[in-house]
C-alpha cells in the first residue's frame, strides 16, 4: 500500500470526525422537516389512498388500479364503475398517509427519491395536480437542500483542515530556518 494514498484517507476520516457535530445538526433539521411534511400529508390525505372504483353493486372494478377521488379534484371513476369508496378487500400498502409513522416512511421514500413518482401518481389521482406542489416542495426542501448542506459542511471542514496543515508546515519551515 502506497503511503501517499493513506495520507489522503487519513484526511478524509479526520474531516468526517471533525464535522460530525455539524452533521448531527443537519440530520436533526432533516428529521424535523420530515416530521412537518409527514403531519401535513397526514392531515391532507389520511385514508384517501385506499379508495378504488367500484360498480354500483359493490364489485371492485379490476381496470381501476389507481386510487380515485370522491371530490371534484383527482381521478373520477369510469362509467362502468361509478362509485369511489374504500376498498377493504385489498391489502394496504405501508406507504400511505394513514398514520404519522406511515407518513414518515412515505416521506423518507420521497426524500431518497426511491420510485417516488409512483407515490406522486397515487396521491395525484386522489387530489389532483395540486398535490404535485407538496412533492416538489418536499423534494426541494429536504433532498436537494440537505445534500447541499452536508456537502458544504464537509467541504468547509476539509478546507479548514487543509489550511491548518499548511500553516503548520510554514511554521515548521520558519522554525527550521531560525535554528
Amino acid at each position: 500500500i502506497n503511503a501517499e494514498y493513506m495520507g489522503g484517507m487519513k484526511d478524509l476520516i479526520s474531516t468526517l470526525g471533525q464535522s460530525m457535530p455539524a452533521l448531527l445538526d443537519v440530520f436533526t433539521l432533516i428529521v424535523f422537516f420530515m416530521l412537518i411534511f409527514s403531519c401535513l400529508g397526514f392531515q391532507l390525505w389520511a385514508g384517501q389512498l385506499h379508495r378504488r372504483c367500484h360498480s354500483p353493486d359493490g364489485v371492485w372494478a379490476p381496470t381501476a388500479r389507481s386510487a380515485c377521488s370522491s371530490g371534484s379534484l383527482g381521478t373520477v371513476c369510469p362509467p362502468t364503475a361509478r362509485v369511489c369508496r374504500v376498498d377493504d378487500s385489498r391489502p394496504q400498502k405501508v406507504y400511505n398517509f394513514d398514520t404519522v409513522g406511515n407518513a414518515m416512511l412515505l416521506v423518507l421514500k420521497v426524500v431518497t427519491l426511491d420510485s417516488w413518482a409512483e407515490e406522486l401518481a397515487q396521491v395525484r389521482h386522489v387530489s389532483g395536480y395540486v398535490s404535485s406542489l407538496f412533492f416538489v416542495a418536499l423534494t426541494m426542501c429536504i433532498s436537494l437542500f440537505a445534500i447541499n448542506l452536508v456537502l458544504a459542511i464537509l467541504s468547509s471542514t476539509l478546507a479548514l483542515q487543509y489550511h491548518g496543515e499548511r500553516k503548520l508546515d510554514s511554521f515548521k519551515y520558519v522554525m527550521r530556518s531560525i535554528q
